[in-house]
């Protein structure tokens, strides 16, 4: 679609992370705050133990930015959450649209720190373990908006 935001992350400590989330329940990694068309956002990934295993969910973070006046809301777009394959370039990606793809927050410009985690499970880390997308402990992902 026209105007589409690239925002390219590493999450280091996969298995600090996996760990957490096997004895808390769930566990968040947030990347760097970004204005991605127009919002001010820290895309990030949830950790959530399900039945002994860990998926990864997409989780966004957004803060009071500059433009919030002229934008719309609530935030209404589709998102693309990929893993990246850090020798071969591969992707597995997973589509949904905010907000009915899970639960948010943001419904009107944010006044504090309101946030959204995607609610159904993209990925299970064991299989991104497998399929060799976790290398030195880190995870290459991709928020596409």
């Amino acid at each position: 679609s026209v105007n589409r935001a690239l925002r390219r992350f590493a999450v280091e400590g996969i298995g600090e992370l996996r760990a957490s989330a096997l004895r808390d329940g769930s566990a968040q990694f947030l990347s760097g705050r970004v204005y991605l068309r127009g919002y001010f956002m820290s895309p990030g990934v949830h950790f959530v133990q399900q039945m002994g295993s860990v998926s990864l969910q997409a989780s966004i973070l957004l803060h009071k930015g500059e433009n919030d006046d002229s934008l719309e809301w609530p935030l209404r777009m589709e998102v693309k959450f990929s893993a990246v394959h850090p020798d071969s370039g591969a992707e597995w990606v997973d589509s949904f649209m905010l907000p009915e793809g899970g639960v948010v927050f943001g419904h009107r410009a944010p006044q504090d720190e309101p946030g959204f985690s995607k609610s159904a499970p993209s990925f299970l880390l064991s299989d991104l373990q497998r399929d060799g997308f976790v290398k030195d402990d880190r995870l290459q992902l991709k928020f596409e908006l």
